[in-house]
Protein backbone atom coordinates (compact mmCIF):
# COMPACT_ATOMS: atom_id res chain seq x y z
CA UNK A 1 0.00 0.00 0.00
CA UNK A 2 1.31 3.42 -0.89
CA UNK A 3 0.67 5.87 2.03
CA UNK A 4 2.58 8.76 0.34
CA UNK A 5 4.39 10.01 -3.14
CA UNK A 6 6.89 12.40 -3.74
CA UNK A 7 7.28 13.75 -7.12
CA UNK A 8 11.02 13.28 -7.93
CA UNK A 9 12.36 15.65 -10.09
CA UNK A 10 14.25 14.84 -13.21
CA UNK A 11 17.38 14.13 -13.43
CA UNK A 12 17.37 13.30 -9.56
CA UNK A 13 21.04 11.68 -8.37
CA UNK A 14 20.69 11.93 -5.04
CA UNK A 15 17.85 11.77 -2.65
CA UNK A 16 18.06 12.23 1.66
CA UNK A 17 15.74 11.77 4.49
CA UNK A 18 12.93 14.22 4.87
CA UNK A 19 13.19 16.13 7.95
CA UNK A 20 11.06 19.54 9.53
CA UNK A 21 9.27 18.93 5.93
CA UNK A 22 12.81 20.07 3.33
CA UNK A 23 13.93 16.74 1.44
CA UNK A 24 17.51 17.09 0.34
CA UNK A 25 18.64 16.13 -2.84
CA UNK A 26 21.42 16.24 -5.71
CA UNK A 27 20.61 17.14 -9.22
CA UNK A 28 22.81 17.94 -12.00
CA UNK A 29 25.80 17.86 -9.54
CA UNK A 30 24.40 20.05 -7.12
CA UNK A 31 22.71 20.42 -3.58
CA UNK A 32 19.38 21.73 -2.88
CA UNK A 33 15.76 21.19 -0.90
CA UNK A 34 12.50 20.10 -2.48
CA UNK A 35 8.94 20.19 -0.02
CA UNK A 36 7.11 16.57 0.93
CA UNK A 37 4.98 17.51 -2.43
CA UNK A 38 8.33 17.61 -4.88
CA UNK A 39 8.57 21.07 -5.53
CA UNK A 40 11.69 22.91 -5.54
CA UNK A 41 12.48 25.09 -2.09
CA UNK A 42 15.64 26.08 -2.12
CA UNK A 43 17.78 25.74 -5.47
CA UNK A 44 20.47 23.21 -6.18
CA UNK A 45 23.54 25.66 -5.62
CA UNK A 46 25.22 23.91 -3.18
CA UNK A 47 28.33 21.72 -2.92
CA UNK A 48 26.99 19.53 -0.34
CA UNK A 49 24.35 19.71 2.50
CA UNK A 50 22.67 18.41 6.08
CA UNK A 51 19.37 17.88 7.33
CA UNK A 52 17.04 20.82 8.08
CA UNK A 53 16.66 21.14 12.24
CA UNK A 54 15.46 24.12 14.08
CA UNK A 55 14.79 25.70 11.22
CA UNK A 56 18.49 25.52 9.75
CA UNK A 57 20.57 23.35 7.60
CA UNK A 58 24.12 23.07 7.06
CA UNK A 59 25.17 23.88 3.16
CA UNK A 60 28.71 23.91 1.75
CA UNK A 61 29.67 26.37 -0.37
CA UNK A 62 32.96 26.82 -2.18
CA UNK A 63 34.38 24.48 0.57
CA UNK A 64 33.06 26.18 3.27
CA UNK A 65 30.05 25.33 5.34
CA UNK A 66 27.18 27.81 6.77
CA UNK A 67 23.85 27.85 7.18
CA UNK A 68 20.56 28.09 5.11
CA UNK A 69 16.84 29.24 6.32
CA UNK A 70 13.68 27.01 5.33
CA UNK A 71 12.87 30.93 3.62
CA UNK A 72 16.66 30.13 1.12
CA UNK A 73 18.31 32.83 2.66
CA UNK A 74 22.07 32.29 4.54
CA UNK A 75 21.35 32.86 7.51
CA UNK A 76 24.92 31.91 8.42
CA UNK A 77 27.85 32.42 6.07
CA UNK A 78 29.80 29.72 5.13
CA UNK A 79 33.18 30.36 6.99
CA UNK A 80 33.41 26.74 9.04
CA UNK A 81 35.23 23.54 8.13
CA UNK A 82 32.37 21.46 9.19
CA UNK A 83 29.23 22.85 10.57
CA UNK A 84 26.86 19.98 12.33
CA UNK A 85 22.98 20.17 12.78
CA UNK A 86 21.87 22.58 15.23
CA UNK A 87 20.62 21.05 18.45
CA UNK A 88 19.12 23.25 21.74
CA UNK A 89 19.95 26.20 19.78
CA UNK A 90 22.80 25.36 19.29
CA UNK A 91 25.98 23.33 17.02
CA UNK A 92 29.53 22.52 16.71
CA UNK A 93 31.31 23.86 14.08
CA UNK A 94 34.83 23.72 13.61
CA UNK A 95 37.51 26.08 12.04
CA UNK A 96 41.17 25.85 10.99
CA UNK A 97 41.23 22.55 12.69
CA UNK A 98 39.66 24.17 15.75
CA UNK A 99 36.21 23.22 17.88
CA UNK A 100 33.58 25.74 19.63
CA UNK A 101 29.70 26.14 19.57
CA UNK A 102 27.57 28.99 17.68
CA UNK A 103 24.16 30.30 17.77
CA UNK A 104 21.79 30.60 15.27
CA UNK A 105 22.63 33.99 14.66
CA UNK A 106 26.00 33.02 13.79
CA UNK A 107 27.39 34.36 17.15
CA UNK A 108 30.37 31.81 18.62
CA UNK A 109 29.03 30.73 22.05
CA UNK A 110 31.83 28.38 23.04
CA UNK A 111 35.22 29.96 21.49
CA UNK A 112 36.40 27.95 18.45
CA UNK A 113 39.57 27.16 20.67
CA UNK A 114 39.45 22.78 21.16
CA UNK A 115 40.79 20.16 19.56
CA UNK A 116 37.02 19.01 19.54
CA UNK A 117 33.70 19.12 20.67
CA UNK A 118 30.86 16.52 21.07
CA UNK A 119 27.54 16.76 22.72
CA UNK A 120 27.13 14.46 25.28
CA UNK A 121 23.58 14.63 26.67
CA UNK A 122 23.05 18.44 27.92
CA UNK A 123 26.38 18.73 28.42
CA UNK A 124 29.70 20.27 25.73
CA UNK A 125 32.58 17.43 26.23
CA UNK A 126 35.36 19.66 25.16
CA UNK A 127 38.98 18.04 24.17
CA UNK A 128 42.39 19.62 24.34
CA UNK A 129 45.52 17.81 24.02
CA UNK A 130 43.97 14.75 24.87
CA UNK A 131 42.40 16.10 28.27
CA UNK A 132 38.80 16.36 28.63
CA UNK A 133 36.84 19.12 29.99
CA UNK A 134 32.78 20.32 30.04
CA UNK A 135 30.74 23.24 29.44
CA UNK A 136 26.84 23.55 29.82
CA UNK A 137 24.15 23.40 27.45
CA UNK A 138 24.65 27.19 26.97
CA UNK A 139 27.71 26.96 26.32
CA UNK A 140 29.61 28.24 29.44
CA UNK A 141 32.88 26.87 30.31
CA UNK A 142 32.35 24.62 33.77
CA UNK A 143 35.68 22.66 33.86
CA UNK A 144 38.29 23.18 31.71
CA UNK A 145 40.01 20.31 30.03
CA UNK A 146 42.16 18.69 32.43
CA UNK A 147 41.21 15.48 33.19
CA UNK A 148 41.75 12.05 30.86
CA UNK A 149 38.41 11.04 30.73
CA UNK A 150 34.64 12.68 32.10
CA UNK A 151 31.87 10.08 31.77
CA UNK A 152 28.16 11.66 32.54
CA UNK A 153 25.93 9.96 34.93
CA UNK A 154 22.85 11.70 33.84
CA UNK A 155 22.41 13.19 37.67
CA UNK A 156 25.26 16.63 36.60
CA UNK A 157 27.82 14.68 38.21
CA UNK A 158 30.59 12.91 35.94
CA UNK A 159 33.15 10.04 36.32
CA UNK A 160 36.42 11.76 35.97
CA UNK A 161 40.12 9.76 35.30
CA UNK A 162 43.38 10.94 35.89
CA UNK A 163 46.91 9.74 35.79
CA UNK A 164 45.33 6.31 36.56
CA UNK A 165 42.38 6.97 39.65
CA UNK A 166 38.86 7.44 39.11
CA UNK A 167 37.00 9.99 40.90
CA UNK A 168 33.36 11.22 41.39
CA UNK A 169 32.72 14.94 40.52
CA UNK A 170 29.71 17.60 39.89
CA UNK A 171 29.67 19.57 36.15
CA UNK A 172 31.05 22.34 38.33
CA UNK A 173 34.02 20.66 38.59
CA UNK A 174 33.62 20.31 42.62
CA UNK A 175 34.88 16.78 44.09
CA UNK A 176 31.87 14.45 45.22
CA UNK A 177 34.04 10.63 45.32
CA UNK A 178 37.82 11.81 45.71
CA UNK A 179 40.38 10.57 42.73
CA UNK A 180 41.99 7.61 45.08
CA UNK A 181 39.96 4.51 43.14
CA UNK A 182 41.06 2.44 40.42
CA UNK A 183 37.46 1.86 38.56
CA UNK A 184 34.22 3.53 39.33
CA UNK A 185 31.01 2.13 37.71
CA UNK A 186 27.44 3.63 38.49
CA UNK A 187 24.06 1.61 38.51
CA UNK A 188 21.76 4.27 36.78
CA UNK A 189 19.16 1.79 37.92
CA UNK A 190 19.69 2.25 41.37
CA UNK A 191 21.74 5.18 41.30
CA UNK A 192 24.48 4.21 43.02
CA UNK A 193 28.12 3.65 42.38
CA UNK A 194 30.42 0.82 42.91
CA UNK A 195 33.92 1.25 43.92
CA UNK A 196 37.38 -0.82 43.75
CA UNK A 197 40.51 -0.19 45.07
CA UNK A 198 43.25 -1.64 44.80
CA UNK A 199 45.94 -2.59 48.22
CA UNK A 200 49.03 -1.58 47.40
Amino acid sequence: MIIQRTKVPENTQEIFHESEGFIGLKKDGRYGFVDTNGSLRIANRYDSIGEFHEGLASIKLIGKWGYVNTSDHIAINPNYDKAVNFELGLAVVSRNGKFGAINNEGKTILTLRYDYVSRQSHLFLLTASNLKGVADANGNVMIEPRFDSLVETGNDLLIATRDGKVGVITNQGLNVIPMIYDRIEFNLQKIFFLLKRNQN
